[in-house]
């Protein structure tokens, strides 16, 4: 029937996006955690150069720390000058919006599923999906952690039908065998 024909195009489609997003995801939580770690570096390492410099003013040890409070302060400096080079804070919030992004076309990929599909909706979801990947920043990753992240998304499915049929399936362990397994 050519209804499942394009069913399963859409299915497949929203596959495609469904990995995407899980890669978006994982994109997302790296520029968080990095910019969540070099600001609070930067953070405590001024206040502590700020203590230091206060507690040591007018010292007799202030020579030997002052070589510290430099180095500190050269480490600092260079994380600042990183963090707005790569703005890692910026590239977290546009994968954050891309997963959202392909949360909403999955979502209507799912509505779609629901009615009589035509040709016509076939094309016009494709073409929304061609437009919106179009419109995301790169991933730019290498083929092994697409590989990686493909694996965890598929075992993810698979763990997902496996919940369903069995609510009080132990999560982590079958999770760790799947992983193994694939």
């Amino acid at each position: 029937m050519i209804e499942s024909d394009f069913q399963g195009d859409i299915k497949r489609l929203k596959n495609k996006a469904n990995l995407n997003r899980e890669i978006r995801a994982h994109l997302f939580r790296r520029y968080d955690r990095l910019n969540k770690a070099i600001s609070t570096i930067t953070i405590v390492g001024s206040v502590t150069i700020a203590i230091i410099s206060m507690a040591l003013y007018g010292s007799s040890l202030g020579e030997i720390f002052l070589f510290y409070v430099c180095f500190l302060g050269i480490i600092i400096s260079t994380l600042v000058v990183i963090e707005r080079i790569w703005d890692f804070r910026k590239k977290s919030y546009e994968e954050n919006d891309a997963m959202n992004r392909l949360t909403d076309f999955s979502w209507e990929c799912d509505m779609m599923l629901r009615k009589d599909i035509n040709e016509e909706d076939l094309h016009t979801i494709k073409d929304k999906y061609v437009a919106l990947t179009n419109a995301l920043p790169g991933s730019g990753i290498s083929d092994v952690l697409f590989l990686k992240i493909k694996k965890s998304f598929l075992v993810k499915v698979e763990l997902s039908k496996r919940l369903d049929s069995d609510p009080s399936l132990n999560v982590k362990r079958e999770y760790k065998k799947l992983m193994k397994n694939k």
